[in-house]
């Protein structure tokens, strides 16, 4: 098999495949990174896109509340579900695209003043 067919069939630059080539015939061992493990091997993610549904509904209908109740409301919906108010955090921002213009740390911990 050629080095171009073969980057092709693993979905990999050619060009990446032929620097893999030349390393493996300077160094005599292969020096292909396995990119699939880290896929296969992390931490599944807590929430699923039911979650995410549920979380984006709650924000339509009460847009001002905070953390902590968002994720009390989470919990009371869904049983088992544990998650810390920083990764509800970042999965509300990366999964759900929800942001707030000014988060102040009290309400994301959930402080009150």
């Amino acid at each position: 098999m050629t080095v171009k067919a073969a980057s092709l069939l693993v979905g990999i630059k050619v060009r990446t495949s032929q620097h893999y080539v030349r390393q493996y015939k300077m160094e005599n061992e292969m020096v292909v990174p396995n990119i699939m493990t880290k896929k296969i091997l992390g931490r599944p993610p807590t929430l699923t896109g039911e979650h995410t549904a549920f979380l984006i509904d709650y924000y339509d209908k009460s847009a001002d509340a905070v953390l902590f109740e968002a994720r009390d409301a989470l919990s009371e919906k869904f049983d088992g579900i544990s998650i810390t108010l920083s990764g509800l955090h970042k999965h509300l921002v990366d999964k759900a695209g929800l942001t707030s213009k000014k988060l102040e740390s009290y309400q994301w911990l959930g402080w009150q003043k």
